[in-house]
């Protein structure tokens, strides 16, 4: 059984994300200021970094600040703090998804946020 939510773990939503988030949100975020709009956390700054993602499954289509229009995709925010002693990002601290997401999207996006916290900890 432990084999079997391995391999289910490898091919999911939050993983694929986890994935999207280390490559896709960590070069976007190279455009972005930090401290401002984002704060401080901790005496680290923080920055933002926009996405849509598919309102009923919770996968992450793209990092982005421009404005889509697409029924099928709602948009969301990550709250991420860059550790200065290490000059990395450090983790996610907050996120805002629609309220109006599925319960499965919600849940998928919480799950992507702790294997990407997790991911960078290691």
């Amino acid at each position: 059984m432990q084999l079997l939510t391995l391999v289910n773990m490898t091919n999911s939503i939050p993983q694929k994300n986890m994935e999207m988030m280390k490559r896709e949100m960590i070069k976007n975020l190279l455009g972005e200021s930090m401290g401002g709009n984002a704060g401080f956390h901790d005496g680290n700054p923080c920055a933002g970094a926009n996405f849509y993602y598919n309102k009923d499954t919770g996968e992450i289509v793209v990092f982005t600040n421009e404005f889509i229009r697409r029924p099928d995709l709602h948009r969301g925010a990550f709250r991420i703090v860059f550790k200065v002693s290490s000059l990395k990002y450090d983790e996610i601290i907050e996120w805002y998804i629609d309220e109006k997401s599925s319960e499965e999207a919600k849940n998928n996006i919480e799950r992507s946020v702790a294997l990407f916290n997790d991911s960078i900890k290691n």
